[in-house]
């Protein structure tokens, strides 16, 4: 069994919807980046399966970020401090918006691996072994 495919076992084809998030943001130049345990497991010796997709955007593109997502198919339920959004997979996808998030996308560092090859369940280490809980892992901030 590949990474991928124990992925995908895990999440129940959740590369698909993943694979999608990123798709809606990269498309649309919105900065963004990988929080949580997503983002530990990127710098990690031994990274762990997660379902659980966390990530921020830039302040003044949440809204844009949440059509965008609702186009491609993501049902939004919004909460206080996020958005959480349901695809066609097990993954738990959340959106922060808390405002101590607001400059993460700008502050975040960039990633030495593809980030879709993260999204294929193949996690990248950090040469230094870093923990740094955070990655960029989307376009330049603007």
């Amino acid at each position: 069994m590949t990474p991928k495919q124990f992925y995908d076992w895990q999440t129940k084809g959740g590369t698909n919807d993943v694979m999608r998030l990123i798709d809606c943001l990269e498309r649309a130049d919105i900065s963004w980046c990988a929080i949580r345990g997503l983002a530990v497991n990127h710098w990690a010796e031994e990274p762990m399966v997660t379902r659980d997709v966390d990530f921020v955007v830039a302040a003044e593109s949440v809204e844009e970020a949440i059509k965008l997502l609702e186009e491609a198919g993501f049902n939004a339920k919004r909460f206080a401090w996020s958005v959480n959004f349901s695809g066609q997979s097990k993954v738990s996808i959340q959106l922060s918006t808390e405002a101590f998030y607001h400059d993460f996308p700008s502050r975040s560092v960039p990633s030495r691996h593809s980030w879709h090859t993260h999204a294929r369940g193949f996690p990248g280490r950090h040469p230094a072994g870093k923990n740094q809980g955070m990655a960029r892992c989307g376009s330049q901030a603007k």
